[in-house]
Parts: structure tokens; sequence; C-alpha cells
């Protein structure tokens, strides 16, 4: 039976181009500010990342990270929780990142995504 002839197949591949037309939408949607930070590559793995969270580092590398790892997930659509918004200015206020060349970049990120999910922020 080939493609043509099995329904379940026709829909899943129909659903698989629908869900890539979306996400294609979806980047093209976003602002430049968060097109930046969601094209920004991770430096670790979710295992490294991890033990450097448990471990307190709170060095550039590791803060910028975090931070990246939260945008994206509210980009992808994950609901922020009550302290979303605290955590990621915390993050921004750390020694390691008062001097970070895209600390801008991040604060308009926070902005922007705090004004999408109806969040005000001081």
């Amino acid at each position: 039976m080939n493609i043509e002839q099995n329904p379940e197949r026709i829909q899943k591949k129909m659903e698989e181009a629908n869900e890539g037309e979306k996400n294609e939408s979806e980047t093209q949607a976003l602002s430049p500010v968060l097109k930046e930070i969601k094209d920004m590559p991770l430096n670790f793995s979710d295992e490294e990342f991890r033990e450097a969270a448990l471990e307190g580092k709170n060095d550039t590398e590791t803060s910028q990270e975090a931070f990246v790892r939260t945008v994206k997930s509210l980009i992808e659509g994950k609901e922020p929780t009550a302290n979303t918004w605290g955590s990621m200015l915390r993050i921004l206020d750390r020694p390691a990142m008062k001097e970070h060349p895209k600390l801008d970049l991040f604060r308009n990120a926070i902005h922007e995504l705090a004004e999408k999910y109806g969040k005000k922020l001081n």
C-alpha cells in the first residue's frame, strides 16, 4: 500500500506540512528582538545546564543560558508562572550580566513578552 492508499499517512503528512507552515509563520511574526534571541544557540546540553544551575553558577555564560532558555520557552508558547518575570529580571541584575553586550536586547525582550502576556513591569 503506498501513501495515496493510506488515509492515516496522508492525514499525518498534511498535519506535518501544516505544522511546518505554522512554525514558519510564527517565526516571521516575531519581532526582531525576539527573533534574535530565538535564533541564539544554547551553550549547554540540558544535563550540563541542570548541573550548572544546581551548583548555583551565576557566571555570564550560565546566566545568558538561563535567560535565553526562558525566553525561548515563552516564544514557543509555554505559559509564564508567577515567578517567571521576577526570575528573568534577577538574571539580568546579576553582576556577571551588568556589562553583557546584549543586555538591552534582553531587557527589551522581557518587556515585549510581558506585554504579550498582559503583565505590567516596573
